[in-house]
């Protein structure tokens, strides 16, 4: 498809029909960094607190490992249970946490069930507005995660937004991830609209929004609100750029 390189911040929303969203960093934030959580549930258990900077710098690197040998959270040869066990026991080993099995089994039940709960993070303001905007003006709205089903049965009921979503795309439903082309032909599928009839918002420039791009999405939104600086591409021109969802609510509320 050819594209023209577009103005920032101005969306023809009149000739989109969909709306898909990321969820971690889109539509919330995780309210404790993962390294202080981990810690603070080791000392919960009655050992010494670890160093929180160690256990995070450890995380990251542990989740990238499982990731790359078992994408997709598993897919279909695991539950997202062991998936995420096997995270959190590398993590624990890189970082140099010696426990027993019975041990850090039940430390990772803690931290299992804490992510399982809406408590764990934060709902941005703007969320809600923009849609129950969006929804209101009848643009469809789906949810393209590179997560598990635990975002589409715990987290976005327990804030109270499944009832906005017609669809949630899931990575471990579909066996593909973000910015694979296959999880937003899934998304295009389950909308029954064509690709460059929807508008996908994310935070990750590569991940939604090159792969959005490439799939034949409409010129996308980064939501930038860590206000992460992306490197020169040439797909720039085509990518629109905001911290937030403020004025894409007042301007669906424009729409006619």
């Amino acid at each position: 498809m050819q594209r023209t390189p577009l103005r920032q911040g101005e969306i023809v929303w009149k000739s989109l029909k969909c709306v898909t969203l990321d969820v971690t960093g889109t539509l919330f934030a995780m309210r404790h960094r993962v390294g202080d959580v981990y810690a603070s549930m080791v000392e919960w258990h009655g050992f010494d607190k670890p160093d929180p900077d160690v256990i995070h710098s450890s995380f990251k690197t542990s989740y990238k490992h499982v990731n790359r040998e078992s994408p997709c959270v598993g897919g279909l040869a695991e539950s997202t249970k062991e998936w995420w066990r096997k995270v959190v026991y590398r993590t624990f080993d890189t970082a140099g946490l010696n426990y027993s099995e019975p041990q850090r089994e039940r430390i990772f039940s803690s931290i299992y069930s804490a992510y399982g709960s809406p408590k764990a993070y934060k709902l941005f303001d703007d969320v809600m507005p923009f849609l129950e905007c969006a929804k209101n003006r009848g643009l469809k709205l789906g949810v393209i995660s590179n997560e598990s089903e635990r975002y589409s049965e715990e987290i976005l009921p327990g804030f109270g937004l499944s009832r906005f979503f017609e669809f949630v795309i899931l990575a471990k439903d579909v066996l593909s991830e973000k910015p694979d082309r296959k999880i937003f032909e899934a998304a295009a599928s389950a909308a029954g609209l064509a690709p460059e009839e929807i508008l996908h918002i994310g935070d990750d420039y590569e991940k939604d929004c090159l792969g959005s791009l490439n799939a034949g999405f409409h010129s996308p939104v980064f939501l930038n609100r860590f206000r992460r600086k992306p490197e020169h591409d040439p797909q720039l021109g085509y990518i629109h750029f905001a911290e937030d969802l403020r004025d894409f609510t007042q301007q669906i509320g424009a729409r006619s």
